[in-house]
């Protein structure tokens, strides 16, 4: 039996985006993680013990992380990600790449 190069890709429908809804590549949810102060979404720091995550706005350190789906900064229809290059989000309406900085994020 041959088995195939990367069976983890048998998960994802073929061509050439992932249609999976609500999750990313690797088909685990699209978590964000916000502020419970302003609901505005929390930055990640790289401290000498780890990871820490500070609000810029507020500087509340406490956060929730909420499942969220990408949409696009121009037509405001959801985007999938790019599977292809791994490098950022594609607009179907738009038919254009956009960079994962520039995407819009809402609530699932």
């Amino acid at each position: 039996m041959i088995m195939p190069a990367f069976p983890w890709l048998s998960r994802f429908p073929l061509g050439r985006y992932s249609r999976v809804p609500h999750h990313n590549h690797q088909g685990r949810p699209m978590l964000r993680k916000l502020c419970q102060e302003c609901d505005t979404e929390i930055s990640r720091t790289y401290t000498t013990d780890g990871f820490s995550y500070t609000c810029q706005a507020c500087g509340e350190t406490a956060f929730v992380e909420v499942d969220m789906e990408p949409y696009c900064p121009d037509c405001g229809e959801r985007v999938e990600f790019c599977v292809k290059c791994s490098a950022g989000f594609f607009c179907n309406s738009c038919r254009a790449m956009i960079s994962s900085k520039r995407i819009v994020w809402k609530k699932a």
